[in-house]
């Protein structure tokens, strides 16, 4: 599996967009890969329905889905990542970024597992539900006593990123842990 983004957001119409995946799909095709696209803030699919919208434009099997319902905050506070964005992309998912984010006067922040928007347990649970097999990743940009900027929660990178990553990443692998086992008891 090889995750992919769509474009940095300059006007490329969807059409467009789907064309020039056609390589990357025949590329995965003939190496026996999926290209899982992500929606990002920073990307023409910046939603789980834009992401949804570009997989089924393409139409392809081996380009499917990675769900990070802690990206949406940043590009729509007002669609709840689950079950909303959740049901968007179902058919596709085959990964999912764990990360959980709150908007407040409009400002995305992200905070330990289970303390923000995304219902994980809610999402855990359709997960056990519908069978889901793939992979989950922890993806921490919440830090303890650290405070990132907005530019290093859209594009994170350097060693500035890493402070403070690892007690939080530590705090949200225990939440999560909880999480999972009370849908699982479900």
């Amino acid at each position: 599996m090889v995750r992919g983004f769509d474009f940095w957001a300059s006007g490329i119409s969807l059409d467009e967009r789907a064309k020039a995946f056609a390589p990357i799909a025949e590329i995965c095709e003939n190496e026996n890969i999926t290209c899982v696209i992500e929606f990002d803030p920073s990307v023409h699919s910046s939603t789980a329905a834009l992401a949804a919208e570009l997989i089924r434009k393409i139409n392809h099997p081996h380009i499917k889905a990675l769900f990070d319902p802690g990206n949406l905050p940043f590009a729509d506070a007002n669609t709840p990542p689950f079950p909303d964005a959740y049901n968007q992309l179902k058919p596709n998912i085959k990964h999912i970024h764990i990360k959980d984010t709150t908007c407040i006067d409009g400002k995305p922040d992200c905070l330990k597992i289970g303390d923000g928007m995304v219902d994980y347990l809610g999402l855990f649970k359709q997960l056990a539900k519908d069978g889901y097999s793939g992979h989950i990743m922890l993806e921490t940009h919440y830090r303890k006593n650290v405070e990132l900027t907005e530019e290093q929660l859209k594009r994170p990178g350097g060693t500035a990123f890493t402070d403070g990553a690892y007690p939080a990443s530590e705090e949200s692998i225990v939440s999560l842990k909880n999480i999972i086992n009370k849908a699982l008891e479900a």
